[in-house]
């Protein structure tokens, strides 16, 4: 697409049941839903990572000049998700990690009505993912799993990763998690003692001047 396209025709087979329109930076859609009914029964209308672009965060930390930019690329934004949500009548769910830098238009209730935050993984979520990826309720190997869980902060797709690596054999997933939990405790613990070293260094420099 360039700066002159106008309109855009997305098609698919017959099969699909998904359409994907991937967008480059600085790239606007205005009123692309306008006057267009969706056909599916149900569908889940997803936007992911919607943070990662720099134009989308908010305008009052930004200066005179990037306002303005920020503005015409924001309002683009908003009138394509409106649009979204006056032609669509199932689930849409919106992806994003930096909650802080997005603009408060972004936020407020009727574009996102509900927010759920999705945290480092618990002793629970651990025991959760256990049972869909490797069938079991419980194992001799869950107390020191949970223990470290709490200790080390770590996400359910890293937990997810380290239950897939067996093919099915839950006693080499899970020793394999225990390693590569213990292995970020002591990351966790060496970042720690580094940062105190740092700190005690800068102490001393300050004493010694």
């Amino acid at each position: 697409m360039t700066r002159f396209t106008r309109r855009i025709e997305v098609t698919k087979l017959e099969k699909e049941k998904t359409l994907r329109l991937p967008m480059d930076k600085d790239e606007e859609i205005v009123d692309v839903f306008k006057g267009v009914k969706l056909i599916w029964r149900s569908s889940i209308l997803v936007l992911e990572d919607i943070d990662c672009n720099r134009e989308l965060e908010n305008r009052e930390e930004k200066g005179r000049k990037d306002d303005y930019e920020n503005e015409v690329t924001l309002s683009g934004v908003l009138n394509f998700i409106d649009g979204l949500w006056s032609s669509c009548g199932d689930e849409r769910i919106i992806v994003f990690t930096t909650k802080e830098k997005l603009d408060p238009a972004l936020l407020r209730p009727g574009r996102m009505d509900i927010n759920i935050h999705m945290s480092y993984c618990t002793p629970d979520g651990f025991r959760v993912l256990a049972s869909n990826y490797l069938g079991i309720q419980d194992h001799p190997l869950f107390k020191e799993i949970e223990d470290l869980i709490k200790e080390v902060e770590t996400t359910p797709a890293e937990i997810t990763r380290e239950l897939m690596k067996a093919d099915d054999d839950s006693e080499i997933a899970l020793q394999s998690l225990v390693t590569f939990l213990n292995q970020k405790k002591v990351k966790r613990h060496e970042d720690i003692t580094g940062d105190r070293k740092d700190e005690t260094h800068h102490l001393e420099n300050q004493e010694n001047k």
